[in-house]
């Protein structure tokens, strides 16, 4: 396919990662352009399935936009010969067969070899799949929640399936080690701080606040011009800036990364949650009886994005002597993805 343009290359093969916050796709065509959109939440849970179809709609023809050569295409007049989507809330029985449908009227495509249809999160497990020597896999996300999964290679080597879970509980009941945890600490320290301070607080009392709550009340300042510590509790209740109080308080995390070189109750946080996470592995290893000498760990998702917790994370494993075969960070699943279906083009 050497010298041949986007405008010449007519076939493409695509994945898409429709997540609950965003929806990326991605088309790679055969001469190995590469075409990225994004889109918004992608959950058919909270949206509906048809809304859904929208969103992957918009992505893929987002993506074609931003090449000179496709920027007049849309997805009805594309050729996709290969696809994977993955789907936020996939893995709900009622959801599936609906799902499967409307993607494969939208793409043309049956569900089977030339397109397959996921939960979002099993687009992590392509990184061992395209690693021969590698049989099992476990998957470490930390979002907004926080989960674990492990993955096993059949279907005669060219597919790792998901064998087992742990956590993912929501927050009411888990996501210890994720952005809404982490989030939570920071919060509850800010929180601790305005319980102490009565009435009217001067500009000196103020700086001798610990960093972490001065970070929060300034974060809460830039949303509410009349803010003021005591009144905390309710703004983050009925913060403006998100849709829903869990996204608030997962908001909140980004302050205990930007403060963790320089603060002990930033890091202290920090290293609880990576201490939650290892958790996670921990009792995913013991439940399916890995080897991590035979098993690749995939982190990914955004907190796992940032080096100083993902290298948290790694020293909490090697304290435990846990060495798995390798270990990667994700940071575009749908990237990989297409990677991956681009490999088979020959056969295409």
């Amino acid at each position: 396919m050497a010298g041949t343009t986007v405008s010449d290359t007519s076939r493409y093969v695509l994945c898409v990662d429709g997540g609950g916050s965003k929806c990326t796709a991605v088309l790679i065509s055969a001469d190995g352009t590469t075409l990225t959109g994004q889109a918004g939440p992608c959950n058919p849970s909270t949206i509906g399935i048809d809304a859904t179809i929208a969103v992957i709609t918009s992505a893929i023809n987002n993506a074609l936009s931003t090449h000179e050569n496709t920027a007049s295409q849309t997805i009805s007049n594309l050729e996709i010969v290969k696809a994977w989507v993955g789907v936020a809330g996939y893995d709900r029985p009622s959801l599936a067969s609906a799902i499967n449908k409307a993607v494969s009227d939208l793409l043309g495509l049956d569900v089977g070899e030339q397109l397959r249809i996921t939960a979002d999160i099993d687009l992590l497990s392509v990184n061992a799949v395209r690693q021969p020597d590698t049989m099992s896999a476990i998957v470490l996300v930390a979002g907004t929640g926080s989960v674990a999964m492990s993955y096993t290679r059949n279907d005669g080597g060219s597919v790792f399936s998901r064998s087992g879970r742990v956590g993912g509980w929501g927050p009411l009941l888990g996501d210890d080690g994720s952005g809404f945890a982490i989030g939570r600490g920071a919060l509850r320290v800010a929180l601790h701080t305005s319980d102490s301070s009565a009435g009217d607080v001067t500009t000196e009392e103020e700086k001798n606040w610990p960093p972490l709550s001065r970070a929060v009340y300034d974060m809460y300042r830039e949303e509410r011009s009349d803010f003021h510590p005591r009144d905390l509790l309710s703004c983050i209740l009925t913060s403006k800036s998100t849709s829903s109080p869990t996204k608030a308080i997962a908001h909140a995390a980004r302050l205990v990364l930007s403060l963790c070189d320089t603060d002990g109750q930033a890091r202290q946080i920090l290293q609880q949650g990576a201490a939650s996470l290892t958790a996670l592995v921990v009792e995913l290893l013991r439940i399916q009886k890995l080897d991590p000498a035979e098993t690749a760990l995939v982190m990914a998702g955004g907190l796992l994005c940032h080096s100083t917790y993902n290298s948290m994370v790694r020293d909490e494993l090697t304290k435990r002597d846990i060495k798995f075969k390798w270990t990667t960070q994700v940071e575009s699943p749908a990237l990989e993805g297409a990677k991956f279906l681009a490999e088979s083009w020959s056969s295409l």
